[in-house]
């Protein structure tokens, strides 16, 4: 009956065994699973995240506003007509600064040809903003336009009195140049077609001025070529004559 009874008792204690192993085993597994399906959650979204993220950071890199085309700015008549205003004044600073110093009589009426037609320009100007009631107001586009043109007047005084001449007028083809580009994309933008017509003309006109300026350029070049040609044939009979 002992004997009976204890392994009766034995059984019993390995069955308790058995089912206590077989609940931590299920439970272990229950959790392994929780943990993974955390783990892919989390990691999904950090996943998220950072793609949204990516996508943020890619709407930030946008294309350089000054290099935009003017027709697909923000730009009204009211700044064209601005801008316009600066760009003759430039151009008139640019002659006073010859007209100060001038050493060619030629390239003195030249100067002083600018400066008249850019100031006929600016009356022009703003007889049609007064025509059309618009108040020029100053646009961003001032600043690296303006800074460009001024840095051909900046060369000009620093070329000193001698060059004075030569480097005025190679001013006018690049100050020039840049002034009909300039007008013809503020002609595109313009929203008037009084003020686009006026634009276009004036464009013509900077378009001229720098062809004569290139022109006169060239004559310069003739005259300084001949010139030093002349200085060294005076030289070299000079040197004949010593010898």
């Amino acid at each position: 009956m002992w004997g009976v009874g204890r392994h009766a008792e034995v059984r019993a204690t390995m069955l308790v065994v058995a089912v206590a192993s077989a609940l931590m085993a299920t439970a272990c597994t229950r959790d392994s699973g929780d943990g993974r399906r955390v783990r892919r959650t989390v990691a999904a979204r950090d996943t998220s995240r950072a793609a949204s993220d990516t996508n943020e950071s890619g709407g930030d890199v946008v294309t350089d506003w000054i290099e935009t085309p003017v027709k697909e700015r923000w730009i009204t008549d009211e700044n064209i007509l601005s801008l316009v205003s600066a760009m003759n004044a430039r151009q008139i600073a640019a002659a006073d600064v010859e007209l100060e110093a001038w050493h060619n009589e030629t390239v003195r009426e030249f100067a002083a040809s600018t400066a008249r037609q850019h100031a006929e320009l600016q009356h022009s100007a703003d007889s049609l903003a007064v025509r059309l009631q618009l108040t020029p107001i100053a646009a961003a586009l001032a600043k690296p336009w303006m800074s460009a043109m001024q840095a051909q007047i900046d060369s000009m005084r620093q070329s000193g009195q001698s060059r004075l001449d030569r480097t005025f007028v190679h001013q006018q083809v690049v100050g020039h140049d840049l002034m009909a580009g300039y007008l013809a994309q503020l002609a595109s933008a313009a929203q008037h077609a009084e003020l686009q017509s006026f634009l276009v003309a004036a464009g013509q006109r900077a378009a001229s001025q720098r062809d004569l300026a290139r022109s006169l350029e060239a004559t310069l070049a003739v005259a300084d070529s001949a010139s030093a040609a002349a200085k060294e044939r005076t030289g070299a009979k000079q040197r004949e004559r010593t010898q």
